[in-house]
């Protein structure tokens, strides 16, 4: 049967005088008070009377391929995940995320709750040198009306059964196990939201704080649910690559809201690349927008995010979502997105009828203001309500949405335990690594090309220990960065100096592993 999809689209007004708030900003000095609070814990007191106790936060897989793509080169780097989240913490009962270091003092940077903290270098130390920080709103733009120029219903809803919907409702209440979901997400940026940014570690430390937000949003569905993202890919496009975003006339800075079917066209054209995500979400820097072709008139202050309802796991698993660089002004914006491609649609709105068994949200009204309801500016605003619950259920335990179950890879620990433990020939690691690639190279770094920007990021190459692998295809350039191995030489000028742990260093001389000797074969007999 021809599925015909239906477009959401979040819209938002931030004129309503009713919902406005300003709040000043609050000059704190954070300090941990206890790193040993738990095992991986922080206890962090951002000011007297408010204290956060942390825990590590995980949103990467363990191998996570950071792109960045331009008009004739492509580079990509295999990381591992525990890498990104080294300094990564929540604390899910106040809902914050951020990313702590000590560098310099204890720097905080992150959301906690509906404010966002960060460093002022600006403002002097306290007499017990603490760092000053920031405490300041985070620019809501509530949402407030809904148009419905992008919205295709099919009108024979013959999939729908209002008793099959009970009786699977309650037979999941009934069980003490709970449906672990687990969406694989690649992300998606364009060059206005990578030019906000000075450099790609601070870029992905951002990404990483609103992946662990909306997780913790995700937390609240039903208790027989477990939802967390996994961020497996992240792609950073060039002005001049990013080919599915289309600009009204003379706003370079804005993004026509069509432009979701661009990026569906885009991906499928890249099927290669895009195959194995369950969810492809867009981050954009520029402002969505409608456009008038005949007035000439630009309409920016309604759009946040477009995605397709029930898009996950499909051929129409994208999304997008607008979010002003450094801002975590589209935080939720995100989590509503992903919401509606994991099969919810608004609060109070009607089941769809191309969701096999949906159940719709209409015994959850829009009043209550959950995060899928149109106007959300209470305390409930953070949570779903147990209507979205319900659909993403039935979506991930319908055919459409099987491989958010199918997929439950998440990080907890890297997957290869071994460690190489001899020297290495770099050009044949490259060759291993792209069996099917004719020409192959290794390089110890890439040559500076005047086609990239003067603040273009290049890889460090092997002296960070980094492995660099040149390919050509399609005439195209393409580099591919790896973690050298351990015992891999780093530095022309020291030969004994090595890889180890990733750290260009003198070669250990306690390194142990297992005798031969302690081998053995258990033999069990069958039961």
């Amino acid at each position: 049967m021809f599925k015909i999809i239906l477009v959401v689209t979040l819209l938002q007004r931030c004129a309503r005088k009713c919902y406005a708030k300003t709040t000043k900003p609050e000059t704190v000095f954070p300090s941990i008070m206890d790193a040993r609070s738990s095992p991986g814990g922080l206890l962090l007191a951002i000011r007297d009377g408010f204290t956060l106790s942390l825990q590590k936060a995980s949103v990467f897989s363990n191998q996570v391929r950071v792109s960045t793509v331009s008009n004739d080169s492509e580079i990509t780097l295999d990381i591992r995940g525990e890498d990104l989240e080294s300094k990564l913490y929540q604390d899910k009962e106040k809902h914050a995320a951020l990313i702590v270091t000590g560098e310099n003092g204890v720097q905080v940077y992150g959301i906690i709750g509906r404010k966002v903290i960060k460093p002022l270098f600006s403002i002097e130390r306290k007499f017990n040198g603490r760092l000053a920080h920031e405490l300041t709103q985070i620019p809501e733009d509530h949402f407030a009306g809904f148009d419905d120029d992008a919205v295709f219903l099919n009108t024979k809803p013959e999939h729908l059964s209002p008793t099959n919907i009970t009786k699977h409702f309650e037979a999941r209440q009934e069980k003490t196990d709970v449906l672990q979901i687990t969406p694989e997400v690649h992300i998606m940026l364009d060059s206005v939201f990578t030019s906000g940014f000075n450099n790609k570690s601070e870029m992905l430390d951002y990404l990483s704080i609103i992946i662990a937000t909306a997780n913790l949003k995700f937390r609240t569905i039903a208790q027989y649910l477990d939802l967390q993202l996994v961020v497996t890919a992240v792609t950073s496009y060039t002005n001049n690559t990013e080919t599915f975003v289309e600009s009204p006339p003379e706003h370079p800075k804005a993004m026509v809201a069509s432009s979701l079917h661009n990026l569906l066209d885009f991906t499928r054209k890249n099927k290669n690349y895009f195959q194995d995500d369950d969810l492809i979400v867009l981050i954009t820097g520029r402002d969505i927008a409608m456009y008038n072709e005949t007035t000439r008139e630009l309409h920016s202050q309604d759009i946040a995010g477009h995605a397709y309802l029930g898009g996950a796991c499909g051929s129409r698993n994208v999304g997008m979502v607008e979010d002003p660089p450094r801002s975590f002004k589209g935080t939720l914006t995100f989590v509503h997105e992903v919401g509606h491609m994991l099969g919810s649609v608004h609060d109070g709105g009607p089941a769809d009828p191309v969701i096999r068994d949906h159940p719709g949200a209409l015994s959850c009204p829009e009043r209550d203001e959950y995060i899928m309801s149109f106007i959300s500016t209470s305390r409930n605003r953070h949570r779903f309500s147990k209507c979205s619950s319900l659909q993403i259920l039935v979506f991930a335990t319908n055919e459409e949405g099987c491989c958010l179950i199918k997929k439950a890879q998440r990080h907890t620990e890297p997957v290869d335990i071994s460690r190489v433990q001899k020297w290495i020939d770099p050009q044949m690691f490259c060759k291993l690594r792209h069996p099917n690639i004719e020409k192959v190279t290794y390089v110890k770094e890439i040559k500076r090309n005047l086609w990239h920007k003067p603040d273009f990021q290049y890889p460090p190459g092997i002296k960070k220990c980094q492995l660099l692998c040149e390919t050509v295809i399609d005439s195209k350039v393409r580099y591919y960065g790896y973690d050298a191995p351990d015992g891999t030489p780093c530095n022309e000028k020291n030969m004994s100096m090595v890889c180890v742990n990733k750290v260009c260093t003198e070669p250990p001389t306690n390194m142990t592993t297992f005798k031969e000797s302690r081998v053995k074969r258990i033999h069990r007999k069958p039961r």
